[in-house]
Order: C-alpha cells, then sequence, then structure tokens
C-alpha cells in the first residue's frame, strides 16, 4: 500500500479510517494533541501502571510499616510492633484480672448470704430443739384419756399444758423476732449479689441492655430450659448465674453470626457476578488494547510495519 498524494493533512489517513470503522474513536485526551514520537518515548505497550500512577505514588513509608495503632487510656499512638505486643498482652491480663475480680465479688456475696443463713440455724439452735420438746409434750396431753384419771391429776395436768403452751408461745416469739432479722439480712445479701452478678454481666456482655437480655433467655430455653427456670435463676441467684448467662450470650452472637453468613452467601449466589477494576475489567482491557494499537501504527516506520498491525488487529477481534 503505497502513501495517498494530494490528501490534505487534516484529514486522517486511511489506516485511521479502517481502524475507527472497526473499533470506533478510542478516547482521546481532551487538553492538548499527542505530541510525534521521539527517543525519549518507552517503546512498549502501554499498561495498566501507567494508567494509574496515583497507586504506585501511594505506597506507604518505611517507618510506618514497623509502627502499629494502639489505643492507652482513650487516646490512639503509633509504636512500634514490639511494644504494641506487649501493650495488648497486657490489656489482656489486665481483662482478665478484672473479670477474675468481678466474679469474685459475685462469690463474696453468695458466701456472704450463706454466712447469714449459717450464723442464723447456730443462733437458734437450742431454742429449736427446746421448742420441739415441748411441742411433743403438748401433743401428749392431747392424747390422754381423762375418763380414766381422777380429778386431781386432770387439774395438774391441765395446768402443765399450759405452761408448756406458754412457753412454745415465748420460743416462737423469739424465732420469729431473729427470723424477721435474719430476713433483713438475707434480703440486703441477696441484693449486693444481684447487684455483682449485673455489674459483672454489664462489663463482660457487650450492648448489655434489655434486647441482649431478651436474647439470653431466648438461647437459654432454645438450651433446653424453661421460661419458669430461667426466671428462678434470675431472682434467686448464684455464682453460676452470670457464667450462663454469659454462655446463652455467647451461644446467641455465634449463631446470630451463622444466620447472617448464611444470608450472606445466599444473596452472592444470587447476585451478578462483580467486575473487579484493572486487568479483570474487560472494558479497561479493551481500551488499553485499542490505545497500544494506535500508538503502535504512529510509531510504525514502513507502510509494511502498519499493514500488519492492522491485519494483526483485524485477526484478533473476528478469529
Amino acid at each position: 500500500m503505497s502513501e495517498q498524494p494530494g490528501v490534505p493533512d487534516s484529514q486522517p489517513s486511511i489506516e485511521d479510517r479502517v481502524e475507527s470503522m472497526l473499533f470506533g474513536d478510542a478516547p482521546e485526551p481532551q487538553e492538548t494533541p499527542e505530541p510525534e514520537p521521539t527517543d525519549d518515548e518507552p517503546d512498549g505497550d502501554i499498561t495498566e501502571s501507567d494508567e494509574q500512577p496515583e497507586a504506585q505514588d501511594a505506597a506507604p513509608a518505611e517507618d510506618s510499616s514497623e509502627l502499629e495503632e494502639i489505643n492507652y487510656l482513650g487516646k490512639s499512638y503509633k509504636v512500634p510492633k514490639e511494644l504494641a505486643n506487649d501493650f495488648k498482652q497486657r490489656d489482656a491480663y489486665t481483662k482478665r484480672t478484672q473479670e477474675v475480680a468481678e466474679r469474685a465479688r459475685v462469690i463474696e456475696a453468695y458466701e456472704q448470704n450463706l454466712q447469714v443463713q449459717a450464723a442464723f440455724e447456730q443462733e437458734t439452735k437450742t431454742e429449736r430443739e427446746q421448742l420441739s420438746r415441748l411441742q411433743a409434750q403438748l401433743a401428749q396431753f392431747d392424747n390422754l384419756d381423762l375418763s380414766q384419771l381422777d380429778t386431781d391429776t386432770i387439774v395438774r395436768l391441765s395446768q402443765q399444758e399450759k405452761q408448756v403452751a406458754r412457753q412454745i408461745k415465748e420460743i416462737e416469739g423469739a424465732l420469729q423476732g431473729k427470723a424477721d432479722r435474719v430476713r433483713a439480712q438475707l434480703q440486703q445479701s441477696r441484693q449486693q449479689l444481684i447487684k455483682a452478678g449485673g455489674e459483672y454481666l454489664a462489663k463482660n456482655i457487650p450492648n448489655w441492655g434489655p434486647e441482649r437480655q431478651e436474647a439470653i433467655v431466648k438461647q437459654a430455653i432454645a438450651e433446653g430450659f424453661t421460661h419458669e427456670q430461667v426466671v428462678a435463676m434470675n431472682e434467686n441467684p448464684n455464682p453460676l448465674t452470670p457464667l450462663l448467662f454469659k454462655l446463652f450470650d455467647k451461644a446467641a452472637r455465634l449463631e446470630a453470626i451463622e444466620q447472617r453468613s448464611k444470608s450472606a452467601l445466599e444473596k452472592a449466589k444470587s447476585a451478578p457476578p462483580v467486575v473487579k477494576p484493572g486487568a479483570s475489567d474487560p472494558q479497561l482491557s479493551e481500551r488499553m488494547k485499542t490505545l497500544n494499537f494506535r500508538k503502535q501504527v504512529k510509531t510504525a516506520k514502513t507502510t509494511s510495519e502498519k499493514n500488519a498491525l492492522i491485519l494483526k488487529r483485524l485477526e484478533s477481534k473476528f478469529s
């Protein structure tokens, strides 16, 4: 193919017209006309890294790879990775120590409740034993056959019965007073136990509140507990109650994560494929090929080289 004499410089060449008819006009920069190729222009093809130099310029500084961000006393700091690991280990140890201390307060409150009950049992042991004997004696009076006794015996036994009844009433009154006092102490220790358990749960269960409590109750029922049993655990707590609630919370969160993962997987299966940027983007790859083709045609030194490039392009397009 020879050059066409007499064609003005403003009209495109035959090669450009053929390329435009086959592939359309490639997007050209709108700022300035592309200068003629020189010896300084690279001879290689255009790559995606040439199209996106910003990604290369955004490489992190060398020193930043050796630093890691940590949180200390509510503020963020960048420290060497060796120190960051030490801080993380210390933070984990501190949290674990705090959890053990909070659990110890629950156990201490429960033991205080047991001590109050044990003290009441010990303090009233003699009175309860005496009350038991008097009640047995009173029962004997009820079983007497008065028809077999003379009048003097009946009068004497009646007086003894009244005396035993008075003693029983006095002992029962004393025991009632002590029981009321102990009941108040037990109520106070029970409130302390509930408070300690609540603080433990609030600090060790994220987002502790009515919503999490409802999720824990549902999980406990799903594990085989009845609603009445869960209510009883809450109203009559012991050191195991906070630990059980924490386990129920973990189980509930794990099931929620599994449900979300399952839902996301099903949604991903039904969604159309996502085209990643870069070489996997068909439009971007085609644009690269078009730009490289135009550059190669312009830099071809002879007409035969241009023809060979055009034929190769046609073969790749329609093969």
